[in-house]
């Protein structure tokens, strides 16, 4: 079930010839053994060979055959079959329906186990790969490795992202910057961006950054990958002019990262072959790897070449609720895996890796030894600033759903007059007031959609609109038939836009994560409230009482709304069918009233007993042979329902600027007891 502790799952191997030398491989089968719960071990064999290796170089291909990737899963697998696997993976199925959370760390003290791209192990009884399924995170542990300590404080940590040729550097810049807007970190273009890294450059920056006290907490290296003999590098910029393009090894790189090790807590490759081992059993293994193994506590990486839609997809995402939202790593990778795999072109999704000991603190977010005393503080404000985010865009959504519809009033009138307005020159006159009301919401409406998101978003419309009101213009100095355009331009914004909007702001209020601020602020009540007293904390408390009102309320209009939704698009279907559709009325109208039963069990509102009675005529309609009173019936149902729809439509967006307004205060009363 949600919130509850993650099923933690261990796959511990072991080769059975030589285990204690881990580069020791034999080219030819080979036997492994798995460690049980009991410390007992269990014997499984893998059939290395040509075709193995033919599979593992195709699936890092483009347009490869999608059978190849299912393959390499089945042999996976079967190579587990004879061990307690066919345990675990009942175990993750039932987890996975449950909706907890599953960690599967691969351990192996057999280097050339690495190659292997577990995240496509499937489960028997679906045919899934464990690395699609939701909730469940596949982890890379390198046996025996030490921790790196930590310090007894440390400030708040900068991410610094650093980059080498030609890379999606401003796509990766924006979203950095974005997600630290939204979160509690730092990022200062001028001091946290390298760019044309080298090593030297690299490592100056790492230093002076822990001699400044202000120590590199995440690096973001943004580079292309190379080879470098039998291993993979990253390619990256000489430190002189002349140099050109030098690979960096997995070793080479290591020296420049390990002294940071204390401090350097999360490394993100976004590279190809940033995971990749090279030839199987090899001592070096992969830059991802060889960090890992110095003590960086957790590394992020491709094991395959990673496309530029991979990457910027893997950018947004994972800092996107890292530092935007305050998540855990495990919880901020699984949303970069989710965001990367909606991409169909591109199998990044199982080529993405996570290195991370299973004793380290990666998972409990970036705060980065932030002082005890200070915890509760962190986490609202991380939440509370991402969730503001979240309202702020909630009520860009609503005032561009709200403008587009007062556009819809001049926009009509002045389709209604359209011919005569280009027939005659007095009409213009006459529609003056609507003409000049259209303008204006059409600027307004401009002037919403040249705000963060909403730009990108609805840039078409933006466009459209902004053709429009140039035409406008011209009509109203005198080229009356350049109206046509701005008509058209209009028309084709309000059958798109309106509802887009409004469907926008519903996805963004789903995701608005209100109960973990409400409970992160009675933290910070609790916490300032056996200190200090005052003014300030009474309104604080008024207000943790507000929003955790305003949760609820928006959680049960969310629920409702989709609920009417449903009813209106089946009901809608019914009645568009007329006496025709009278068989289909039969069959789909039980699930139509179950719906309508749900909503209205434990009702005691105005509107309820009309739905109700318009329940039971349908009810009563389709049991007697009279098509005609069938279809009165479920289009007076159909009215009655779709105005329940428009008035939970507005309690949204109503309950949406109060969120708004409640967010405004609590941030004024906030910066008040910091002061204090």
């Amino acid at each position: 079930m949600r919130g509850s502790d993650p099923l933690t799952l261990t796959l511990e191997l072991a080769r059975a010839d030589k285990a204690g030398r881990p580069f020791e491989f034999k080219f030819e089968p080979q036997s492994y053994l798995l460690r049980g719960d009991g410390g007992g071990f269990q014997d499984a064999t893998l059939p290395w060979g040509d075709s193995l290796l033919a599979d593992l170089a195709a699936v890092r291909l483009p347009g490869r055959d999608p059978a190849v990737v299912q393959r390499l899963g089945e042999l996976l697998r079967d190579f587990l079959a004879p061990t307690q696997w066919r345990v675990m993976e009942a175990e993750i199925r039932e987890a996975v329906r449950d909706a907890r959370p599953v960690v599967v760390t691969i351990r192996s003290a057999a280097a050339e186990l690495y190659v292997l791209p577990w995240e496509l192990l499937t489960i028997a009884a679906t045919g899934q790969h464990i690395g699609e399924l939701p909730g469940v995170l596949v982890r890379y542990v390198w046996p025996e490795i030490e921790a790196a300590p930590r310090p007894a404080s440390l400030h708040p940590g900068r991410l610094l992202l650093a980059w080498s040729g030609h890379v999606p550097a401003s796509e990766h810049q924006a979203a950095v910057a974005e997600a630290c807007r939204a979160g509690i970190h730092p990022f200062d273009l001028q001091n946290d961006v390298l760019p044309h890294a080298s090593c030297g450059r690299l490592s100056e920056k790492l230093r002076a950054a822990a001699h400044e006290g202000r120590p590199i907490t995440i690096l973001h290296l943004l580079c292309h990958g190379t080879c470098a003999g039998t291993t993979f590098a990253l390619a990256l910029d000489g430190d002189e002019p002349s140099d050109g393009v030098v690979a960096v090894d997995a070793g080479r790189l290591r020296q420049i990262i390990a002294p940071h090790a204390e401090t350097l807590r999360l490394v993100v490759l976004a590279a190809c072959d940033g995971g990749n081992t090279g030839a199987a059993g090899n001592q070096m293994g992969s830059v991802a790897q060889a960090l890992h193994r110095a003590g960086i506590a957790a590394v992020v990486a491709s094991r395959f070449p990673l496309s530029t839609s991979g990457a910027n997809r893997l950018v947004r995402a994972l800092y996107g609720e890292l530092l935007g939202r305050a998540s855990s790593l495990s919880h901020a990778f699984l949303a970069a895996r989710t965001h990367v795999a909606e991409d169909a072109r591109q199998l990044d999704w199982a080529s993405l890796q996570l290195y991370a000991r299973d004793d380290d603190d990666h998972d409990h977010g970036h705060g980065h030894g932030q002082p005890p005393d200070a915890d509760e503080i962190v986490q609202f404000r991380a939440l509370f600033t991402g969730a503001r985010t979240q309202i702020a865009l909630l009520g860009r959504y609503k005032a561009l759903h709200d403008v587009l519809q007062d556009l819809e009033a001049p926009f009509n009138a002045i389709v209604r007059d359209h011919k005569r307005l280009l027939a005659s020159p007095e009409a213009w006159d006459e529609l003056r007031d609507p003409l000049e009301h259209l303008q204006m919401f059409v600027d307004e409406a401009l002037a919403l959609l040249a705000t963060e998101r909403l730009k990108d978003e609805f840039a078409a419309s933006r466009r459209r609109l902004g053709d429009a009101a140039a035409l406008l213009v011209a009509a109203m100095a005198g080229e009356p038939k350049k109206l046509d355009g701005a008509v058209l331009h209009i028309r084709r914004v309000l059958q798109l836009d309106t509802s887009s909007a409004n469907n926008r702001l519903l996805t963004t209020a789903r995701e608005l994560r209100l109960g973990e601020v409400v409970v992160a602020l009675r933290a910070v009540l609790g916490k300032h409230g056996r200190r200090t007293t005052g003014a300030s904390l009474d309104e604080l408390g008024r207000l943790v009482g507000a929003l955790d009102g305003l949760h609820t309320t928006l959680e049960a209009l969310v629920r409702e709304h989709d609920h009417w939704q449903a009813i209106d698009n089946d009901l809608r279907h019914l009645v568009d069918g007329g006496q025709a559709g009278f068989e289909e009325t039969l069959l789909s109208w039980p699930l139509v009233r179950a719906t309508l039963e749900v909503i209205l069990a434990g009702i005691d509102a105005a509107w309820a007993p009309a739905v109700a009675a318009a329940t039971k005529d349908v009810d009563h309609a389709l049991a007697v042979d009279d098509p005609r009173k069938r279809v009165a019936c479920l289009r007076s149902l159909f009215r009655r329902t779709g105005q329940r729809f428009v008035d939970v439509d507005k309690q949204l967006l109503e309950t949406c600027e109060e969120l708004r307004r409640v967010g405004d205060t609590l941030d004024s009363v906030l910066k008040v007891i910091d002061e204090q």
